[in-house]
Order: structure tokens, then sequence, then C-alpha cells
């Protein structure tokens, strides 16, 4: 696949606003990234949040971990004119896979919630809830990748260009702003909105505090024993 049309967009000089567009976006996905990891790193580390419940959690913590690794590329890869072809052909899938995750967490607890509420039916499980998962994205990753490239190729060939337009680049760069916002909202909703998430989260800072405390206690007990 040909990605040299970068090299046209970096070649010219950003005007002011475009700098501020794609800064700002670039912090954002950022903040997405080391949100999304300090999520994934909690449910894999804590036994407390490794439950069947979170399985779709960290799938949609994934996702959204993966859009904002591959935006945060994509644009160093704009600045610097360079190109990381994977960034561009795993950001679609990544997207269609945080919506997709976000659909089975809904449709996770409507089953909880109404259908199957005391679980007597046994219609959610964590195996079935890892085979969905992992059926999803192979699925998505398989057939992303395959239609970006049949498509990349089939404009390729025709010597098309991508549309632009003095109302379209506004528009597209507002719709990524937005975008890269849902890579850090979800994390917040996650440790704040959560119970289990919640609690978790205030035991983390109360250890933390606690463990300052006992640090300052114990460098002042040494600095007044050797004062002695």
């Amino acid at each position: 696949m040909d990605y040299n049309y970068t090299e046209n967009w970096a070649s010219s000089s950003l005007p002011l606003r475009d700098i501020i567009v794609h800064g700002t976006t670039l912090a954002v996905h950022a903040v997405g990234v080391f949100m999304n990891f300090v999520t994934l790193c909690a449910i894999l580390a804590i036994p407390a949040l490794r439950k069947s419940q979170n399985i779709f959690t960290f799938s949609l913590a994934l996702a959204d971990f993966l859009v904002a690794l591959c935006n945060v590329i994509a644009l160093i890869d704009f600045l610097w004119n360079t190109v990381t072809p994977f960034s561009i052909e795993l950001l679609p899938s990544s997207w269609m896979l945080s919506l997709l995750s976000t659909l089975a967490i809904a449709v996770h607890r409507l089953i909880v919630l109404r259908i199957d509420t005391f679980g007597s039916q046994r219609l959610v499980t964590a195996k079935r809830l890892i085979a969905v998962c992992m059926a999803m994205w192979f699925v998505v990753i398989t057939s992303f990748t395959s239609v970006f490239r049949y498509v990349d190729s089939t404009i390729a060939s025709y010597g098309l260009i991508p549309i632009k337009g003095t109302w379209f680049t506004p528009l597209v760069q507002s719709a990524t702003l937005l975008l890269s916002l849902n890579g850090v909202l979800n994390p917040a909703i996650y440790w704040l909105r959560l119970t289990e998430f919640r609690r978790q989260l205030t035991k983390c800072c109360s250890r933390a505090g606690t463990n300052e405390k006992q640090s300052q206690v114990t460098v002042s007990s040494n600095v007044f024993s050797h004062a002695k």
C-alpha cells in the first residue's frame, strides 16, 4: 500500500488552527493511552476486579487503548513526516471493537439484570464471555484489515485522492477531537461510576497515603534518634 500522501500533508507549514487541533488531540490521546493502560493493568493485577462482569470492560479498555495509541502514532507520523502503516490499518478496527465492546457490555447488563437475574439459566459464564470477545476481535480485525487493503488498493489503482475542502477538513478535525475524548471518558466512568472500580481506587489511594505517612514517620524517627 502507498501511504506517500502523508508526505504532501506534512511538507507544507501548518496553520495555527491545525497546530492547536493536532496538539490538543495528541494530548488527549496520550491521556487516553495512560488511563486505559492503567485500567488494563488494574483488571489483571487486582483479584477483586478479575470477574466475569469485567471481561467486556477489559475488551473496551483494550480497544480504547489501541485507538488512542494508533492516533498518537498517526499524529507523530504526521508531524514528523513518517509513516507507520500498521497504525493506519488497525485504527478503524479498533474503533469498531470499541463500539462493539460497549454494545456487548449493554447486552451483558440486560441479560444479568432482566433476563437471567439470579443466574439460574447460566446464560452468562466467564468462558462464554471470553469466547465472544475472542471471536469478536478475530472477525473484526481480520475483516477490517482485508477490506482496508482492498479499498486502498482500489483507490490507488484508479488514481483517486482523498476529498478535501474548506468545509471538509474542519469537520474531520472536530470529529476526530470528539472521538478522542471517548478514550478518556470511558476509563473515568470505570473508576468513578462503577462500584468495584471506585472501591479499589479508594483502597489504592488510602494505601498510598498510609505508606507515605509511614515513610515520613520512619524518616522523622531516624532523624530524631540520630539527633540524640
